[in-house]
């Protein structure tokens, strides 16, 4: 078992673990395009990269299940699952390394807006 954050399926507790490779690909591939989704598009693009987590753990688990299934307060509380499946890969929720930032914030690789600052 993978560790990573509890989650409710139909009441019963599930472990959420990190992305693997595959999903971290396709959760970079919804953030893209997220803003162009409409709400219903979203929530199946979550629902979708919440089930590529926890075949980790549960390779019989069918998306059928997890998007039937899954409880109201897992979808509310969406941003710090997403945390959980990101955090322990080491990228932020943009896909960021952990300690680098955009280019789009002229910032760059493994240092902070005050390092740069002193040079």
């Amino acid at each position: 078992m993978i560790e990573g954050k509890e989650i409710k399926i139909g009441g019963a507790p599930y472990m959420l673990p990190p992305l693997g490779l595959e999903g971290l690909k396709k959760a970079m591939e919804v953030q893209k395009r997220f803003t162009e989704m409409n709400e219903s598009e979203q929530m199946e693009a979550n629902i979708e990269i919440i089930h590529c987590a926890l075949v980790r753990n549960y390779p019989e688990l069918s998306l059928e299940k997890v998007r039937e299934d899954i409880d109201a307060d897992e979808i509310i509380g969406l941003p710090s699952v997403f945390a959980a499946l990101y955090e322990k890969r080491g990228s932020n929720q943009n896909g960021v390394p952990k300690g680098e930032t955009t280019r789009r914030r002229g910032l760059t690789r493994g240092r902070s807006a005050e390092a740069q600052k002193e040079q």
